[in-house]
């Protein structure tokens, strides 16, 4: 029985240590998407998914909380030359809600990115692209990448008492089926 519970114990901390990583990548076409003055707004969602190819959605925002993400925009100016653009989100403080602008600076102009970041309520974050500078600049490919990790228990010490308590009376009801049977 000692065997079983350390075995069981073992299982437990080797499904609550391992994260799982999601992602939602948005193509635009052959040609891309058009940026301008106003804004392109569209949503990641490694919840639901958006059933884009190649996704990986799945994210449970009850039971997984996000430790970190990076956003990734594949931009093109208007003769073809391409730059890439990666947005490091940090970790789980930073997807409370707020709206996070960043400001993209690239040889060929340069964009505001806004993103409300909502991941550990709903698995999702609206975007928005919005051209500041430059002519004709266009998005190939945005992704969004995220790791997760099990949400840890609220209140484990009295998960671990009611457990000690339980197999303390378990180990009782034994000793004394033990002692009538002999």
């Amino acid at each position: 029985m000692k065997n079983c519970l350390t075995l069981l114990a073992g299982l437990v901390l080797c499904v609550n240590a391992s994260a799982t990583s999601y992602w939602d990548i948005d193509t635009f076409g052959l040609f891309g998407q058009e940026l301008g003055s106003t804004p392109f707004t569209k949503t990641f969602d490694i919840a639901e998914g958006d059933g884009d190819f190649g996704d990986k959605a799945g994210f449970k925002p009850k039971t997984q909380i996000v430790t970190s993400a990076i956003a990734k925009f594949v931009l093109t100016d208007w003769c073809g030359q391409k730059a890439t653009y990666d947005i490091d989100l940090g970790n789980s403080e930073f997807f409370d809600g707020k709206i996070s602008r960043y400001s993209i600076q690239l040889v060929f102009g340069s964009l505001t990115a806004s993103m409300l970041a909502d991941l550990n309520a709903d698995g999702s974050i609206t975007y928005s692209l919005i051209q500041e500078t430059g002519n004709s600049l266009k998005l190939n490919l945005a992704s969004l990448c995220v790791e997760a990790e099990c949400a840890p228990v609220p209140d484990g010490a009295s998960s671990l008492i009611l457990l000690g308590s339980a197999l303390g009376g378990l180990n009782l009801l034994l000793r004394r089926s033990a002692r009538r049977n002999s």
